[in-house]
């Protein structure tokens, strides 16, 4: 859905994937999905190398059994210090919403992430604007409250995203730029494939997200249990007969050359 929204584009930085030897690493990777889909589609086998294509993410459960030339996997919390070794080393680095699971220190989490890209290299960040379509209904509205007392419970302020440009600049990256991207949803998806996995992927996260809101001392302010309990039948509805956005924020840079 993210790369059909930007023109079957996964990669907005103007990086050159078909130079040889590049390192790219994929933070938050999960299984894979990302790496593989760039590596089969968008990178030469001519560029790819031994061990030249990282996923990270904090459980193994869910990497490929098997995977691509050139690609592999290890556990990594991203909250944590990251091993020498992978100081300075990456071409590429990518990683897309999860910056909130910094909490209040999403900024020191950054620069911290960008310390893994080499002089000359690229970062490029993706994280939810917590932003819906002017058009969208009173379900998405809903969700969007909810997402900003879930916000407001982990101490992140809903409009971080909108800090990215600017934080990447102040840490001395170049050629800064970022996009605004709205996802759609339901039917204003054009492509019905993606139009069932934006069901899915909404009914899930949004049951995570309702599982998070019993940690919020005396509940949710914006919902009642009513409300909450009926919201993702609703919101699928709502996608359903009149389509729904949620927009995300791309913003790259590069590191100096020293």
């Amino acid at each position: 859905m993210f790369k059909a929204a930007n023109g079957n584009k996964l990669i907005l930085a103007p990086i050159d994937l078909t130079k040889p030897h590049l390192h790219i690493l994929d933070i938050g990777t999960y299984d894979g999905t990302f790496l593989v889909d760039l590596s089969n589609n968008f990178i030469p086998s001519s560029a790819r190398q031994t061990d030249s294509i990282l996923g990270i993410d904090l459980f193994d459960a869910h990497f490929p059994a098997h995977p691509s030339e050139g690609m592999r996997f290890q556990i990594q919390n991203f909250l944590e210090p990251w091993p020498q070794e992978l100081l300075g080393s990456f071409d590429l680095v990518h990683q897309r919403l999860m910056l909130a699971g910094a909490g209040r220190n999403t900024r020191a989490n950054l620069t911290q992430t960008l310390r893994l890209v080499k002089p000359g290299g690229w970062i490029q960040l993706v994280e939810a604007e917590q932003a819906i379509g002017p058009n969208d209904g009173p379900a998405m509205q809903q969700f969007l409250l909810l997402m900003g007392e879930l916000f407001g419970f982990i101490g992140v302020p809903m409009t971080y995203a909108h800090e990215l440009a600017q934080w990447l600049e102040e840490e001395g990256f170049e050629e800064v730029e970022t996009r605004v991207v709205p996802i759609p949803y339901g039917c204003r998806q054009p492509d019905a494939e993606l139009r069932e996995k934006g069901y899915s992927s909404m009914s899930v996260g949004l049951q995570g997200k309702l599982k998070h809101t019993k940690m919020i001392p005396g509940g949710l302010k914006s919902l009642d249990a009513a409300e909450l309990e009926m919201l993702a039948p609703r919101l699928i509805k709502e996608m359903e007969e009149r389509g729904a956005e949620y927009v995300m924020r791309y913003a790259w840079g590069r590191k100096p050359v020293a």
